[in-house]
């Protein structure tokens, strides 16, 4: 296995040390990356996003996480331009959290699988 998946028994969430998730991206990107099956997917998510409550309100501001590793803060961004998947990045060790079924979902993206070397 190229990495160690370590992941939260009760949200079901993965933290992935630093590297390890851009690891994941590059099998894939050997592959052909953005597998066809996976384009109509992405635009519903896109969709969802940028709808918003009834009301007009903006959703509520998070407060950032505490890396699982370090205890330093995380701060939430789109994995890569497109994906629409956010994550929460470590500011000081750069590890990543992925809420549960967002790796999976960057691994069908990429056409990888979550462990494969790099």
């Amino acid at each position: 296995m190229g990495f160690e998946l370590e992941r939260c028994p009760v949200c079901r969430g993965t933290f992935l040390d630093a590297g390890e998730l851009e690891r994941l991206e590059s099998a894939g990107e050997r592959r052909g990356r953005w597998a066809e099956s996976e384009r109509a997917g992405l635009v519903s998510r896109a969709f969802a996003q940028a709808r918003r409550p009834e009301d007009g309100t903006a959703e509520a501001e998070r407060v950032p996480l505490d890396c699982p590793k370090c205890d330093g803060t995380m701060f939430e961004r789109e994995w890569s331009i497109g994906t629409m998947v956010r994550v929460d990045v470590c500011i000081d060790c750069r590890g990543v959290w992925l809420d549960e079924g967002e790796l999976e979902t960057l691994a069908r993206l990429y056409g990888s699988k979550p462990g494969e070397q790099g």
